[in-house]
């Protein structure tokens, strides 16, 4: 019977089954066509993932269909997904589990990843090979959980509560430090088609923990937009401003929408409002810390999985 199911991280692949099942974790990110950014990234969670559950083999695949072909033009394969899931189940894997590295269950998430596992676990015969679909890091109070055998999709509430956010939000700030008197500003991406509420309770964590920082996202249809994050910072008397990603990897984002030139990048509005402006150009994956949390973030939702499934 092949199982979709939201969880979270492992150190070691445990299981309530059989301890001798051939495991895989396949980390699902948007991906990276830039050599240097996707070693200090991606390739730096593909490392920590390595360490942290030995009796997993890990894999990645990219959910960006012209980021695949772009790595393809240059002569080295990628998978998508799917593509990756049907090798595993050649290779006769018998547990798989998906791990999102997106930051936020957002349109990428759910049409590159959700929908996609259930559409290869309804439609196909792989019933030998248990398939696994982790959460987000943030946001996972608050999605679907999909088991697909004969049964149709139906709900699972896998985090009660925003303790997973709090983690994730400490850990985000404390990889930098900001300097006294600094507030800290992060840039996400938000969701084109439907409002994200993610980065809204974030700010609400942040405040009701006294935490300098604010948030706004590129997308210009989502909120908290980049005057939202302004009037945010004037309302804290802000005069300093500490500006970076809350992206995996510091790309084309964060050289075009974030520190770009154009007079409509967060650097250049901030800085036309008068804040005295540090930027930091690094994704989020770049850091030791956060492999540390997802890996963390993996094992977690695992058990709530076993822990739903025995109940």
């Amino acid at each position: 019977m092949c199982r979709i199911a939201n969880i979270s991280c492992l150190a070691t692949l445990e299981s309530d089954t059989v301890s001798d099942r051939k495991k895989a974790v396949i980390l699902a990110s948007f991906g990276s066509s830039d050599k240097t950014e996707y070693e200090n990234c991606l390739g730096s969670l593909k490392a920590a993932a390595s360490i942290a559950f030995p009796d997993a083999e890990v894999f990645e695949a990219f959910t960006s269909d012209f980021i695949r072909k772009r790595i393809a033009d240059a002569g080295k394969r990628i998978c998508s997904v799917v593509e990756q899931l049907q090798q595993c189940h050649r290779d006769g894997f018998d547990e798989v589990f998906v791990q999102p590295t997106h930051l936020t269950p957002g349109k990428e998430y759910y049409d590159k990843i959700v929908f996609a596992l259930r559409d290869f676990v309804q439609l196909q015969n792989h019933s030998d090979m248990k398939v696994i679909l982790g959460t987000t890091v943030f946001g996972c109070h608050d999605m679907p959980s999909f088991y697909a055998d004969d049964i149709p999709p139906f709900r699972v509430p896998f985090a009660d509560s925003y303790e997973d956010d709090r983690e994730g939000l400490a850990t985000i700030c404390s990889t930098l430090a900001p300097e006294k008197g600094e507030i800290m500003a992060f840039m996400g991406h938000g969701s084109p088609d439907r409002h994200n509420p993610v980065y809204e309770t974030l700010q609400r964590l942040a405040d009701e923990e006294e935490i300098p920082v604010v948030f706004g996202v590129l997308e210009k249809t989502d909120t908290p937009s980049l005057d939202d994050m302004i009037c945010k910072l004037h309302g804290m008397g802000a005069k300093h401003v500490l500006l970076r990603p809350m992206l995996l990897t510091g790309g084309l984002h964060v050289k075009r929408e974030m520190l770009g030139d154009d007079k409509e990048s967060f650097k250049s509005r901030l800085q036309h409002e008068g804040f005295e402006l540090r930027t930091d150009d690094r994704g989020l994956a770049s850091y030791p810390a956060y492999s540390d949390l997802l890996c963390r973030h993996i094992r977690v939702t695992y058990r709530r999985m076993i822990e739903a499934r025995n109940v």
